[in-house]
């Protein structure tokens, strides 16, 4: 069945999918869609299975923009680096996974997109589920990776090649992978409670702009393990070796050297012991007969001798690790919950013995709080500040149908939040009468959740990644260029407000509603509403959207028409 729709940007839309069954193992769609204010467009997926553990999947799309008359009003975010609509545009994304009869596993997930924009504007044109198109839609980058993978049950090896187009900055400067080998594993020595870890990488870094470099890391540790009445933990020592070649003289910044191999050396100690007592206490209330409190304290310590790194390039979070000499203190709360159905017991004076008890228990966990704070020794000897921000993770579920959580970070200096996200959710405990529509078997759910994030001293890369604070401000190519007067750049880096409603409005009529707002820019990211109709006969569903994004800015009306059977299994309601 057609779909249809329309646009204040791209106007009336019709999408006609063909589908064809080639085999009982092979199956494809090819799709034709006209949008009268933009574009011509045609999409295609192919879809196999070649035994129980190896599939092969790819989509392809092409569109022509031959209706397009002002393709800088699409440009909403002018940060970006290639702001290029072409007129012909095209996509390629697939994966495949093959199991050879040795047990070596094959593996590739690839996509390849014509412009940088084409995520943003055509992602909802495929067959995807919402949190999928959402992704596609908002990240900075793409990732494409081909490999092999071998288990040998406690050791592992994988190849991979990997690819990144990124869509904010230019393709020039993006390192590649290619390609990335990996071997580790664990193995206990002997009867001896002392286990051996490994890890060994290699891995070529590849840039048209920043050059080529070869790194190869080697990382054994020893681990040993204990437990002392009511302590536990376990002690460590990992010497570290990471080698570099660079097949030309200059590398990427900030290191210009002439040194062509160049090699660091270090070794990391860590150690951790907990414990654990708890309390069990008699509760009669909400259904819950019995709740266990549970404490469970840990101190951590970690030393990291200070090298000089200053002559090694800069590819990833492996070529800088700085001086460590911390301790971290952590305390985690829990509370469990027991809760009895079933026949009551006898009373005491009864001669009534019962072959089993009768009751039944669900034992689960209410609430959980876990702090933690690391104190540095070296700013300590520096007088600088030693304390890290204090982490806490809440979660709370006082009944079974309601769940909040919390995850945040406090400056214990300012006493100042630095990161928060707050996220409370309500599920209708109620039995759902199912049918063969996925979204009428969802219960009834309300959530909102907020997102926070404190500007910090790179906060101004996340408005504008293009920023070279190198060269002289240009304040009319980059106006979010901090050097700019007015800007004075004291805006958090993020502070969102997620909401998510669905309700059974009656057992054949069902309401969605999603929306993100911006709380730090005062407005709406976007929104959703669908209502979804199910027929009597339970053999059909129809779908009415609307929804109103950003980037780009435009408003959509939607209509969709699906037959239900055995190959119905995903969401229409958040595409």
């Amino acid at each position: 069945f057609p779909k249809f729709g329309h646009s204040t940007k791209d106007g009336f839309r019709y999408l006609q999918p063909f589908y064809w069954a080639a085999s009982k193992s092979t199956d494809a769609t090819v799709a034709f869609d006209v949008e009268t204010n933009a574009r011509l467009g045609l999409l295609g997926e192919l879809r196999t299975i070649l035994d129980r553990e190896s599939d092969f999947r790819i989509n392809g799309s092409y569109f022509n923009e031959l209706w397009r008359t002002d393709q800088n009003s699409a440009v909403v975010d002018r940060t970006i680096a290639d702001q290029t609509i072409p007129q012909n545009r095209w996509s390629v994304v697939g994966s495949h996974r093959w199991a050879t009869s040795s047990d070596w596993l094959t593996f590739s997930d690839f996509a390849a997109y014509s412009d940088d924009l084409f995520t943003r504007e055509l992602a909802d044109r495929f067959d995807l589920t919402g949190i999928q198109e959402a992704n596609v839609q908002r990240s900075r980058y793409d990732a494409s990776r081909f490999g092999v993978f071998k288990n040998w049950g406690d050791a592992f090896l994988k190849g991979e090649w990997s690819f990144y187009q990124d869509f904010i900055q230019y393709d020039k400067y993006t390192l590649q992978r290619t390609p990335q080998i990996a071997f580790w594993g664990r193995r206990l020595l002997g009867d001896f409670p002392l286990e051996f870890r490994w890890r060994a990488e290699a891995i070529n870094y590849y840039s048209r702009e920043s050059g080529e470099a070869l790194r190869l890391d080697l990382r054994p540790e020893l681990v040993l393990p204990f437990r002392l009445s009511h302590f536990y933990g376990s002690m460590s020592v990992a010497p570290r070796e990471t080698v570099y070649h660079k097949y030309s003289p200059v590398i990427y910044i900030p290191v210009k050297t002439t040194d062509r191999n160049v090699s660091r050396e270090l070794v990391e100690l860590r150690g951790t012991v907990g414990t654990s007592f708890s309390r069990v206490f008699g509760f009669e209330s909400f259904g819950i007969s019995r709740v266990k409190h549970v404490i469970e304290p840990e101190i951590s310590y970690l030393f990291v001798p200070g090298v000089n790194q200053g002559n090694i390039p800069i590819m990833d979070d492996v070529d800088r690790i700085n001086r460590r000499n911390v301790f971290t203190f952590a305390v985690t709360n829990r509370l469990w919950g027991k809760t009895s159905t079933g026949l009551a017991p006898p009373s005491k004076d009864s001669n009534v013995e019962l072959l089993s008890s009768g009751f039944i228990g669900d034992v689960r966990e209410m609430a959980s709080l876990r702090l933690a704070m690391s104190y540095d020794i070296n700013q300590a000897r520096k007088g600088a500040d030693s304390l890290t921000d204090i982490d806490s993770n809440l979660r709370f579920t006082p009944l079974s149908y309601i769940d909040i959580a919390f995850d945040g970070g406090v400056d214990p200096g300012a006493w100042q939040v630095t990161q928060a996200r707050l996220a409370f959710n309500v599920t209708d405990p109620r039995p759902v009468r199912r049918t063969l529509d996925p979204d009428f078997n969802r219960p009834n759910t309300f959530g909102i959740a907020y997102q926070y994030v404190h500007r910090g001293p790179n906060s101004y890369l996340a408005d504008d990644a293009n920023v070279n604070l190198d060269l002289p401000p240009n304040c009319t190519a980059q106006p979010l260029d901090p050097r700019c007067p007015g800007t004075g750049f004291d805006r958090n880096t993020v502070g969102n407000i997620n909401t998510n409603v669905l309700y059974h409005a009656h057992d054949n009529v069902l309401l969605n509603f999603t929306s993100t707002y911006d709380v730090r820019d005062s407005r709406f990211i976007g929104f959703r509403a669908t209502t979804k109709l199910l027929s009597f006969c339970e053999c059909w569903t129809l779908t009415f959207a609307v929804s109103h994004n950003v980037n780009p800015d435009k408003t959509s009306f939607g209509f969709d028409f699906s037959l239900l059977g055995l190959g119905n299994t995903k969401s229409s309601l958040n595409k």
